[in-house]
Protein backbone atom coordinates (compact mmCIF):
# COMPACT_ATOMS: atom_id res chain seq x y z
CA UNK A 1 0.00 0.00 0.00
CA UNK A 2 1.39 3.29 -0.72
CA UNK A 3 3.04 5.35 2.32
CA UNK A 4 0.05 8.37 3.61
CA UNK A 5 1.28 11.29 5.07
CA UNK A 6 -0.99 12.60 7.85
CA UNK A 7 -2.09 16.07 7.43
CA UNK A 8 -2.01 17.20 11.22
CA UNK A 9 -3.75 20.49 11.21
CA UNK A 10 -6.23 18.76 9.30
CA UNK A 11 -6.91 15.87 11.45
CA UNK A 12 -6.51 18.13 14.95
CA UNK A 13 -9.26 20.45 13.92
CA UNK A 14 -12.00 18.59 12.23
CA UNK A 15 -15.33 19.34 13.02
CA UNK A 16 -16.15 15.62 11.81
CA UNK A 17 -13.80 13.79 13.20
CA UNK A 18 -14.86 15.39 16.74
CA UNK A 19 -18.60 14.31 16.14
CA UNK A 20 -17.97 10.35 15.81
CA UNK A 21 -17.07 8.68 19.59
CA UNK A 22 -13.83 9.82 20.61
CA UNK A 23 -12.96 6.43 21.72
CA UNK A 24 -12.60 6.03 18.00
CA UNK A 25 -10.90 9.49 17.10
CA UNK A 26 -7.62 8.00 16.44
CA UNK A 27 -8.54 5.00 14.31
CA UNK A 28 -8.89 7.29 11.15
CA UNK A 29 -4.99 8.29 10.90
CA UNK A 30 -4.40 4.61 11.85
CA UNK A 31 -7.05 3.37 8.27
CA UNK A 32 -5.60 5.75 6.02
CA UNK A 33 -2.73 3.66 4.90
CA UNK A 34 -5.27 1.29 3.52
CA UNK A 35 -6.04 3.07 0.54
CA UNK A 36 -3.96 2.02 -2.58
CA UNK A 37 -2.81 4.25 -5.23
CA UNK A 38 -6.57 4.63 -6.89
CA UNK A 39 -7.66 5.94 -3.38
CA UNK A 40 -9.94 2.66 -2.91
CA UNK A 41 -9.57 -0.46 -0.69
CA UNK A 42 -10.96 -3.46 0.31
CA UNK A 43 -13.65 -2.33 3.45
CA UNK A 44 -15.45 -5.33 5.28
CA UNK A 45 -15.15 -5.38 8.52
CA UNK A 46 -12.73 -9.02 8.76
CA UNK A 47 -10.47 -7.69 5.96
CA UNK A 48 -9.50 -4.37 7.63
CA UNK A 49 -9.13 -6.29 11.21
CA UNK A 50 -6.94 -8.47 9.18
CA UNK A 51 -4.70 -5.70 7.68
CA UNK A 52 -4.52 -3.17 10.52
CA UNK A 53 -5.37 -4.54 14.18
CA UNK A 54 -4.66 -8.48 14.15
CA UNK A 55 -0.78 -8.53 14.37
CA UNK A 56 -0.66 -5.65 17.18
CA UNK A 57 -4.20 -4.88 18.40
CA UNK A 58 -5.79 -7.85 19.45
CA UNK A 59 -7.84 -5.92 21.65
CA UNK A 60 -9.35 -4.53 18.88
CA UNK A 61 -12.45 -7.07 17.79
CA UNK A 62 -14.27 -7.25 14.33
CA UNK A 63 -17.22 -6.05 15.59
CA UNK A 64 -15.53 -3.09 16.64
CA UNK A 65 -14.20 -2.33 13.32
CA UNK A 66 -17.43 -2.70 12.30
CA UNK A 67 -18.42 -0.06 14.72
CA UNK A 68 -15.36 2.46 13.41
CA UNK A 69 -16.41 2.38 9.79
CA UNK A 70 -19.93 2.85 10.26
CA UNK A 71 -19.05 5.88 12.11
CA UNK A 72 -16.72 7.24 9.78
CA UNK A 73 -19.14 6.59 7.12
CA UNK A 74 -22.04 7.73 9.09
CA UNK A 75 -20.45 11.49 9.28
CA UNK A 76 -19.54 11.83 5.92
CA UNK A 77 -15.42 11.05 5.91
CA UNK A 78 -15.84 7.23 4.48
CA UNK A 79 -17.90 6.05 1.18
CA UNK A 80 -18.58 2.55 0.43
CA UNK A 81 -19.98 0.12 -2.08
CA UNK A 82 -20.21 -2.68 -3.56
CA UNK A 83 -18.78 -5.15 -6.30
CA UNK A 84 -18.16 -8.22 -7.10
CA UNK A 85 -19.52 -9.26 -4.47
CA UNK A 86 -16.96 -7.40 -2.21
CA UNK A 87 -17.46 -4.18 -0.14
CA UNK A 88 -14.79 -1.45 -0.87
CA UNK A 89 -13.93 1.98 0.65
CA UNK A 90 -12.69 5.24 -0.18
CA UNK A 91 -11.42 8.30 2.22
CA UNK A 92 -13.46 11.40 1.34
CA UNK A 93 -11.20 13.99 -0.11
CA UNK A 94 -8.16 11.76 -0.52
CA UNK A 95 -7.33 12.37 -3.70
CA UNK A 96 -5.19 15.09 -2.81
CA UNK A 97 -2.71 12.28 -0.88
CA UNK A 98 -2.83 10.26 -3.89
CA UNK A 99 0.40 9.24 -6.33
CA UNK A 100 0.79 10.99 -9.50
CA UNK A 101 -1.02 9.56 -12.58
CA UNK A 102 2.12 8.72 -14.24
CA UNK A 103 3.22 6.94 -11.31
CA UNK A 104 0.17 4.73 -11.49
CA UNK A 105 0.47 3.98 -15.37
CA UNK A 106 4.15 2.78 -14.53
CA UNK A 107 2.89 0.43 -12.70
CA UNK A 108 4.98 1.77 -9.79
CA UNK A 109 2.33 0.37 -7.47
CA UNK A 110 -0.09 -2.75 -6.98
CA UNK A 111 -3.61 -2.21 -7.22
CA UNK A 112 -6.05 -4.51 -6.31
CA UNK A 113 -9.16 -2.94 -5.58
CA UNK A 114 -11.63 -1.71 -8.22
CA UNK A 115 -11.44 2.16 -9.69
CA UNK A 116 -14.09 4.06 -7.45
CA UNK A 117 -17.36 4.85 -8.70
CA UNK A 118 -18.34 8.07 -10.33
CA UNK A 119 -20.39 8.57 -7.75
CA UNK A 120 -18.01 8.46 -4.65
CA UNK A 121 -15.45 10.93 -6.38
CA UNK A 122 -17.68 13.47 -7.64
CA UNK A 123 -20.80 13.67 -4.75
CA UNK A 124 -19.92 17.05 -3.45
CA UNK A 125 -17.69 17.15 -0.14
CA UNK A 126 -17.04 19.93 2.34
CA UNK A 127 -14.37 22.44 1.44
CA UNK A 128 -12.41 25.37 3.35
CA UNK A 129 -13.94 28.48 1.96
CA UNK A 130 -10.64 30.23 1.30
CA UNK A 131 -10.81 28.15 -2.27
CA UNK A 132 -8.15 26.27 -1.99
CA UNK A 133 -7.60 22.43 -2.11
CA UNK A 134 -8.03 21.36 1.51
CA UNK A 135 -6.23 19.78 4.32
CA UNK A 136 -6.78 16.13 3.33
CA UNK A 137 -9.69 13.17 3.44
CA UNK A 138 -12.65 15.60 3.46
CA UNK A 139 -12.08 16.25 7.26
CA UNK A 140 -13.71 20.20 7.42
CA UNK A 141 -13.26 22.90 9.32
CA UNK A 142 -16.34 23.19 11.46
CA UNK A 143 -18.42 26.46 10.55
CA UNK A 144 -16.21 28.29 7.92
CA UNK A 145 -16.46 25.56 5.27
CA UNK A 146 -19.16 25.23 2.41
CA UNK A 147 -20.26 22.81 -0.05
CA UNK A 148 -17.77 21.64 -3.48
CA UNK A 149 -19.96 23.14 -6.60
CA UNK A 150 -20.06 19.85 -8.23
CA UNK A 151 -23.35 20.37 -10.37
CA UNK A 152 -25.56 17.49 -10.36
CA UNK A 153 -27.60 15.70 -13.36
CA UNK A 154 -31.07 16.68 -13.75
CA UNK A 155 -32.20 13.56 -13.44
CA UNK A 156 -35.57 15.01 -14.22
CA UNK A 157 -34.53 15.65 -18.10
CA UNK A 158 -32.33 12.71 -18.01
CA UNK A 159 -34.06 9.46 -16.84
CA UNK A 160 -36.82 9.43 -20.32
CA UNK A 161 -33.36 10.06 -22.80
CA UNK A 162 -31.94 7.09 -20.43
CA UNK A 163 -34.90 5.00 -21.05
CA UNK A 164 -34.79 5.63 -24.54
CA UNK A 165 -31.14 5.15 -24.79
CA UNK A 166 -30.82 2.00 -23.21
CA UNK A 167 -34.79 0.23 -23.73
CA UNK A 168 -35.87 2.12 -27.10
CA UNK A 169 -38.56 3.11 -24.89
CA UNK A 170 -40.74 6.34 -24.27
CA UNK A 171 -41.16 5.94 -20.15
CA UNK A 172 -44.28 7.80 -18.91
CA UNK A 173 -44.55 11.40 -18.48
CA UNK A 174 -42.14 12.33 -16.02
CA UNK A 175 -43.87 14.70 -13.79
CA UNK A 176 -46.32 11.74 -12.75
CA UNK A 177 -42.88 10.96 -10.90
CA UNK A 178 -41.20 14.13 -9.80
CA UNK A 179 -41.58 14.16 -5.69
CA UNK A 180 -40.32 10.58 -5.33
CA UNK A 181 -37.43 11.09 -8.15
CA UNK A 182 -35.89 14.57 -6.38
CA UNK A 183 -36.21 13.02 -2.78
CA UNK A 184 -34.16 10.09 -3.83
CA UNK A 185 -31.66 12.50 -5.43
CA UNK A 186 -31.90 14.57 -1.62
CA UNK A 187 -31.54 11.04 -0.57
CA UNK A 188 -28.87 9.31 -2.28
CA UNK A 189 -27.20 12.14 -4.77
CA UNK A 190 -28.25 12.38 -8.14
CA UNK A 191 -25.05 10.72 -9.39
CA UNK A 192 -25.72 8.05 -7.56
CA UNK A 193 -29.12 7.32 -8.36
CA UNK A 194 -28.63 8.06 -12.05
CA UNK A 195 -25.88 5.46 -12.13
CA UNK A 196 -28.13 2.72 -10.61
CA UNK A 197 -30.68 3.45 -13.09
CA UNK A 198 -29.01 2.81 -15.82
CA UNK A 199 -28.03 -0.75 -14.41
CA UNK A 200 -31.25 -1.90 -13.55
CA UNK A 201 -32.12 -0.46 -17.13
CA UNK A 202 -29.86 -3.00 -18.41
CA UNK A 203 -31.33 -5.74 -16.76
CA UNK A 204 -34.76 -5.12 -17.75
CA UNK A 205 -33.42 -5.05 -21.69
CA UNK A 206 -35.70 -8.19 -23.33
CA UNK A 207 -38.68 -7.83 -20.89
CA UNK A 208 -42.09 -5.96 -21.27
CA UNK A 209 -42.15 -2.79 -19.32
CA UNK A 210 -44.71 -0.08 -19.53
CA UNK A 211 -44.10 2.32 -16.92
CA UNK A 212 -40.28 1.83 -16.27
CA UNK A 213 -40.05 4.89 -14.41
CA UNK A 214 -42.96 3.41 -12.08
CA UNK A 215 -41.12 0.10 -11.71
CA UNK A 216 -37.77 1.37 -11.19
CA UNK A 217 -39.07 3.69 -7.88
CA UNK A 218 -40.87 0.40 -6.27
CA UNK A 219 -37.19 -1.18 -6.07
CA UNK A 220 -35.19 2.06 -6.10
CA UNK A 221 -34.12 1.80 -2.37
CA UNK A 222 -33.24 -1.39 -2.19
CA UNK A 223 -31.21 -1.22 -4.96
CA UNK A 224 -29.30 1.79 -3.81
CA UNK A 225 -28.83 0.61 -0.71
CA UNK A 226 -27.48 -2.94 -1.96
CA UNK A 227 -30.21 -5.09 -0.55
CA UNK A 228 -31.37 -5.75 -3.88
CA UNK A 229 -28.74 -6.45 -7.06
CA UNK A 230 -29.69 -5.96 -10.54
CA UNK A 231 -27.47 -8.99 -11.36
CA UNK A 232 -28.91 -12.06 -9.03
CA UNK A 233 -29.29 -15.29 -11.52
CA UNK A 234 -31.05 -17.41 -8.59
CA UNK A 235 -33.59 -14.65 -7.96
CA UNK A 236 -34.31 -14.36 -11.77
CA UNK A 237 -34.30 -18.02 -12.36
CA UNK A 238 -36.88 -18.64 -9.12
CA UNK A 239 -38.91 -15.51 -10.34
CA UNK A 240 -39.00 -17.25 -13.57
CA UNK A 241 -40.45 -20.16 -12.49
CA UNK A 242 -42.86 -18.77 -10.37
CA UNK A 243 -43.82 -16.47 -13.52
CA UNK A 244 -44.61 -20.04 -15.24
CA UNK A 245 -46.57 -21.41 -12.07
CA UNK A 246 -48.75 -18.58 -11.88
CA UNK A 247 -48.69 -16.27 -14.79
CA UNK A 248 -47.57 -12.90 -13.44
CA UNK A 249 -44.17 -12.08 -12.52
CA UNK A 250 -42.80 -11.14 -9.29
CA UNK A 251 -41.73 -6.86 -10.64
CA UNK A 252 -41.39 -3.56 -8.42
CA UNK A 253 -41.07 -4.15 -4.57
CA UNK A 254 -42.59 -7.06 -4.75
CA UNK A 255 -39.07 -8.55 -6.38
CA UNK A 256 -37.17 -7.17 -3.73
CA UNK A 257 -39.97 -8.98 -0.85
CA UNK A 258 -38.82 -12.70 -2.86
CA UNK A 259 -35.67 -11.45 -2.74
CA UNK A 260 -35.74 -11.11 1.09
CA UNK A 261 -37.51 -14.40 1.58
CA UNK A 262 -34.75 -16.09 -0.51
CA UNK A 263 -32.41 -15.10 2.64
CA UNK A 264 -35.08 -17.18 5.56
CA UNK A 265 -36.29 -20.04 2.87
CA UNK A 266 -35.45 -22.24 0.26
CA UNK A 267 -36.50 -21.72 -3.18
CA UNK A 268 -37.86 -25.22 -2.91
CA UNK A 269 -40.09 -24.00 0.14
CA UNK A 270 -40.95 -20.53 -1.49
CA UNK A 271 -42.23 -22.71 -5.00
CA UNK A 272 -44.02 -25.11 -2.74
CA UNK A 273 -46.14 -22.22 -0.98
CA UNK A 274 -46.67 -19.96 -4.13
CA UNK A 275 -48.16 -23.27 -5.46
CA UNK A 276 -50.04 -23.96 -2.49
CA UNK A 277 -51.61 -20.34 -2.35
CA UNK A 278 -53.01 -20.46 -5.97
CA UNK A 279 -54.02 -23.92 -5.41
CA UNK A 280 -57.95 -23.51 -6.66
CA UNK A 281 -57.83 -19.97 -7.34
CA UNK A 282 -59.83 -18.22 -9.99
CA UNK A 283 -58.94 -15.98 -12.51
CA UNK A 284 -60.04 -13.16 -10.64
CA UNK A 285 -58.29 -14.13 -7.69
CA UNK A 286 -55.30 -14.90 -9.63
CA UNK A 287 -54.36 -11.27 -10.38
CA UNK A 288 -53.50 -10.41 -6.51
CA UNK A 289 -51.52 -13.98 -6.23
CA UNK A 290 -48.49 -11.93 -6.15
CA UNK A 291 -49.76 -9.39 -4.01
CA UNK A 292 -51.19 -11.93 -1.20
CA UNK A 293 -48.00 -14.27 -1.83
CA UNK A 294 -45.83 -11.49 -0.29
CA UNK A 295 -47.89 -9.97 2.22
CA UNK A 296 -48.04 -12.81 4.34
CA UNK A 297 -49.57 -15.58 2.58
CA UNK A 298 -46.12 -17.00 1.04
CA UNK A 299 -44.47 -16.77 4.73
CA UNK A 300 -48.05 -18.37 6.39
CA UNK A 301 -47.96 -21.52 4.08
CA UNK A 302 -44.08 -22.16 4.62
CA UNK A 303 -44.00 -22.18 8.55
CA UNK A 304 -47.48 -24.35 8.03
CA UNK A 305 -45.66 -26.97 5.78
CA UNK A 306 -42.43 -26.59 8.22
CA UNK A 307 -44.53 -27.56 11.49
CA UNK A 308 -46.64 -30.11 9.49
CA UNK A 309 -43.48 -31.72 8.45
CA UNK A 310 -41.75 -31.33 12.02
CA UNK A 311 -44.58 -33.29 13.53
CA UNK A 312 -44.48 -35.98 11.30
CA UNK A 313 -41.17 -36.49 11.46
CA UNK A 314 -41.63 -36.52 15.21
CA UNK A 315 -44.26 -38.73 14.62
CA UNK A 316 -42.03 -40.89 12.66
CA UNK A 317 -39.65 -40.81 15.54
CA UNK A 318 -41.89 -41.82 18.23
CA UNK A 319 -43.76 -44.73 15.71
CA UNK A 320 -40.28 -46.45 14.73
CA UNK A 321 -38.75 -45.65 18.78
CA UNK A 322 -42.49 -47.55 19.53
CA UNK A 323 -41.49 -50.33 17.23
CA UNK A 324 -37.57 -51.03 18.81
CA UNK A 325 -39.72 -50.62 22.30
CA UNK A 326 -42.24 -53.50 21.41
CA UNK A 327 -39.31 -55.94 19.71
CA UNK A 328 -37.27 -55.71 22.96
CA UNK A 329 -40.15 -56.34 24.98
CA UNK A 330 -40.86 -59.73 22.40
CA UNK A 331 -37.44 -60.47 22.93
CA UNK A 332 -37.03 -60.75 26.43
CA UNK A 333 -40.67 -63.06 26.64
CA UNK A 334 -39.10 -65.18 24.36
CA UNK A 335 -36.30 -65.34 25.96
CA UNK A 336 -38.08 -65.91 29.32
CA UNK A 337 -39.86 -68.68 28.00
CA UNK A 338 -36.72 -70.53 26.50
CA UNK A 339 -35.16 -70.23 30.00
CA UNK A 340 -38.49 -71.89 31.78
CA UNK A 341 -38.84 -74.77 28.79
CA UNK A 342 -35.06 -76.18 29.21
CA UNK A 343 -34.89 -79.71 30.19
CA UNK A 344 -33.99 -80.95 34.06
CA UNK A 345 -30.15 -81.55 34.53
CA UNK A 346 -29.61 -85.06 34.44
CA UNK A 347 -27.94 -84.47 37.52
CA UNK A 348 -31.20 -83.60 39.40
CA UNK A 349 -32.79 -86.56 37.48
CA UNK A 350 -30.79 -89.47 39.38
CA UNK A 351 -31.13 -87.63 42.63
CA UNK A 352 -27.38 -87.85 42.95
Amino acid sequence: MPTRLVDGDALWRSEKLKSVPEDIRAEYANLIPLAEANGSFECTPDRVWVEVYAFNRTDVTVNDVTRILDEFERVGMLKRWNAGGKTYGFFNGIENRLPPKSAVKRGDYRISAPKPPKWVTTEPHVEPMNGGEGLGFGLGLGKEEVRATVKPKNLLKWMPLECRLVLGLKPEPVEWRKAEIQELSEVYGSERVAEIFTQWLESQKGKEIQKPLLEFLKVADALLRGILTTNNPGLDELNAKLHEIGGNPFSGKYRTDLSQMRKIYSDLEIEYAYRELINNRDEFQMKFAVRDFCEGGGVAIILARRKELEESEKSRIESAAARIRATEQVERELAEMESKTEPEDEFFKIGV
